[in-house]
């Protein structure tokens, strides 16, 4: 409960404190000026009064989906959108020299057919520009050779909070986009999951390093449904982290829980993961899953397991969605 009240603080304090940067244990380090956009217009439909909510089919594409295979997809009469997942090395890749360029001709593709899109901006494994060592950002290298985020490093939440608002700046009144996943100092590709830490992480700086994170968010897009991913994590953590940090997240705020492992045999709410799910869904407006693979006849009963736990959002692999349109059609609201 002390953990829950102190990132409830920090939530609302936030954009304050990530205006003037953020540090621990010494001076704070000032957050960089928000670097002007140097890739395409700006191009954005008028935003709902009230945030959409996303739901329905949502073709999962990869950073080699080809157009093509794009517009196959959003052709289908079931799908309701895609993803566009980017890297941050992809639309930065030198210091306040932004490329927005595969964001954008996504909305425009997606708008062409009357769909919509969650963005997300990886800041996870393969994923971290060269320039930010130079800013002082602290990584480390996992037992996978990856070199990653410091999970508590403030240079990088300061940072990253910047890049958010670039992105608020750019999308968060563009009707197309329904959905933000919220990454940081990920473990893996985006979210709060660690198969394993570094030495030297204190869980309670943990918490207010992504609590920070979820802010910046929910002030650059305050209106637009944002995912915070459900996993677990090592050093005995479980799901604790992203159950804490949801439990500290206002109910009506746009904000709900999303998990990566969606089968047609898991999870179970009786599982760790499942369970952990179910307790940050817990009075929220909007959860949602991913597939954990391409699953072929069984995904349609993925959909009914998701449904299940309360959620009417999934994204798909392409592959599924092409070859299973009959069933995936008839499970369709």
């Amino acid at each position: 409960m002390t953990f829950c009240r102190t990132i409830l603080a920090s939530l609302t304090l936030a954009s304050a404190v990530l205006a003037g940067g953020c540090g621990g244990g010494g001076a704070a380090a000032p957050a960089p000026p928000a670097a002007p956009v140097t890739s395409t217009p700006v191009i954005s439909t008028p935003a709902p009064s009230a945030a959409a909510k996303p739901s329905g089919f949502f073709a999962m594409t990869g950073f080699n989906t080809t157009t093509a295979e794009k517009t196959e997809m959003l052709k289908l009469a079931y799908v309701n959108g895609m993803t566009s997942y980017v890297s941050w090395r992809d639309i930065e890749p030198a210091k306040g020299q932004f490329n927005f360029s595969k964001i954008d001709s996504d909305i425009a593709l997606a708008r062409s057919f009357g769909k919509k899109l969650t963005i997300g901006v990886f800041t996870g494994k393969d994923a971290i520009p060269d320039w930010v060592a130079a800013e002082g950002v602290k990584t480390w290298v996992s037992g996978q050779g990856k070199t990653l985020i410091y999970p508590t490093d403030m240079t990088f939440v300061s940072l990253w909070a910047a890049r958010v608002r670039e992105l608020g700046v750019r999308y968060g009144a563009d009707g197309t986009v329904v959905q933000v996943t919220m990454c940081g100092a990920a473990g893996t590709l985006c979210g709060p999951r660690y198969p394993e830490l570094p030495p030297g992480v204190v869980y309670a700086d943990l918490l207010s390093a992504w609590s920070q994170v979820i802010a910046a968010y929910q002030t650059a897009f305050p209106n637009t449904y944002k995912n915070l991913e459900v996993h677990l994590s090592a050093d005995g953590y479980g799901a604790s982290l992203p159950v804490d940090l949801m439990a500290a997240i206002p109910k009506d705020a746009y904000i709900g829980p999303f998990a990566e492992f969606l089968s047609d045999v898991a999870p179970t709410d009786g599982s760790p993961a499942g369970a952990a799910f179910l307790t940050a869904a817990k009075g929220r407006a909007w959860c949602g899953f991913q597939m954990v693979s391409p699953l072929g006849d069984k995904v349609a009963d993925a959909v009914r397991r998701g449904r299940s736990f309360g959620c009417n959002y999934f994204e798909i692999y392409v592959s599924d969605l092409r070859q299973q349109g009959a069933a995936l059609a008839a499970l369709v609201n």
